[in-house]
């Protein structure tokens, strides 16, 4: 099963939620801090360095975290189809969906991927609907009707 064979085509979304580390001044101190943003896959670094609130010169890198090589190991004795851009929180969904025996669910609509990036919340780039809700409610339980109605 190649990379594409398990989405229909056409299915993966336009931008997801990535991870960022933001080096620049603290504000507040006047000293070099690092901060972690949510931004969208596709956001300029300068937009990605706004967001953090800290103050030039910056340095903006990406601070997706790679499959472990536990699950990389599960991957490989479940012969799970993970795809190469796939982060931590995604192979723990691929190898979670093998373990249920299900298929894997189309990716999230951009509503919630809109929605996680508002909040500041990463939303792995494969979840589907179900693993979306779940993620954002409990990073964001005060919210769970609203995340319900999405």
């Amino acid at each position: 099963m190649g990379l594409f064979s398990i989405f229909k085509k056409g299915s993966a979304p336009a931008y997801s939620c990535y991870r960022y580390k933001v080096t620049g001044i603290n504000p507040a101190s006047g000293r070099k801090k690092n901060v972690f943003v949510i931004a969208a896959s596709n956001a300029a670094p300068e937009a990605v360095a706004s967001k953090s609130g800290l103050l030039a010169p910056y340095n903006v890198e990406l601070a997706q975290e790679a499959p472990t090589a536990r699950q990389l190991e599960l991957v490989k004795k479940k012969r799970i189809a993970l795809p190469p851009d796939a982060s931590m929180l995604d192979a723990s969904i691929f190898i979670q969906w093998a373990i249920d025996g299900v298929s894997p669910a189309e990716p999230a609509p951009l509503r919630f991927v809109d929605y996680a990036i508002a909040h500041n919340v990463f939303l792995p780039k494969y979840a589907g609907i179900k693993e979306a809700r779940d993620y954002l409610i409990a990073a964001l339980p005060d919210r769970k009707e609203e995340i319900k109605n999405l």
